[in-house]
């Protein structure tokens, strides 16, 4: 038969509190635990409360824009369509023949077309006595010859009715002397610009020179001749003199 003694007994009620402490422990655990559960699925609700109506405001803002948007579009459609229609208006009182009619008038020049030219001879228009004179006369002759036609000038043998020349003056005094003018040498150019020959078969030019060239290579440096000596320079300081 089992004895209970002091030390057992207290030993059991030793194990008996820290089983009650324990227990209570415990259960406060879970009491804590039950409202940290309750306060996260708040604070759930309400993060997820704040998501909805964050993208209620986005989705709300966007559909405005878009609707202010496509109203604009329509005032500015109905502006260009009522500029369209003033434009077919002014269009249909387009009178092609009245704006022809008008540029002509504007622009024109004159109602008669210009007279067409009559050929004259002007030799057989010398009297004899006129070509005789300037047969004479060799200097200005043809200034002479021709000064009755010139305006505001009159002659007398206008008033004679022979104006047929019969002996032709000299060739010589029927035409003006005719100064020749040397033609300048076609292969003459100018230096533009100042070069220093680089190596020995090259020529030293100055700017302004008078150079003749020789031979023009496809290269770019043509064969060039100044005061007797003849080398190579670069075309593109050159020039037509």
């Amino acid at each position: 038969m089992f004895v209970s003694t002091p030390q057992s007994q207290n030993k059991v009620k030793q194990s008996r509190d820290t089983v009650n402490d324990a227990e209570r422990v415990y259960q406060q655990n879970v009491e804590q635990l039950d409202k940290t559960r309750q306060e996260w699925e708040q604070e759930h609700i309400n993060t997820c409360e704040v998501f909805h109506q964050q993208e209620c405001d986005r989705i709300n803002n966007l559909r405005n824009s878009l609707w202010m948007h496509c109203n604009q579009l329509s005032l500015q459609c109905v502006k260009d369509d009522e500029l369209y229609e003033e434009t077919r208006k002014v269009l249909e009182l387009c009178d092609i023949d009245a704006d022809m009619d008008c540029f002509i008038q504007k622009k024109m020049t004159g109602l008669n077309p210009p007279a067409p030219i009559k050929y004259e001879n002007y030799y057989n228009k010398l009297s004899t006595t006129e070509n005789r004179t300037v047969a004479s006369s060799r200097n200005g002759g043809v200034l002479k010859r021709i000064s009755h036609l010139l305006p505001g000038h009159t002659s007398k043998s206008n008033s004679s009715n022979s104006l047929n020349v019969t002996v032709p003056p000299p060739a010589e005094d029927l035409y003006a002397s005719v100064v020749v003018i040397p033609q300048e040498n076609p292969n003459s150019y100018r230096v533009i610009y100042d070069y220093t020959a680089q190596n020995g078969d090259e020529l030293d030019i100055t700017t302004n020179d008078i150079i003749q060239i020789t031979d023009e290579s496809e290269d770019g440096w043509w064969t060039a001749s100044r005061n007797g000596r003849s080398g190579l320079v670069p075309s593109t300081y050159l020039e037509k003199a």
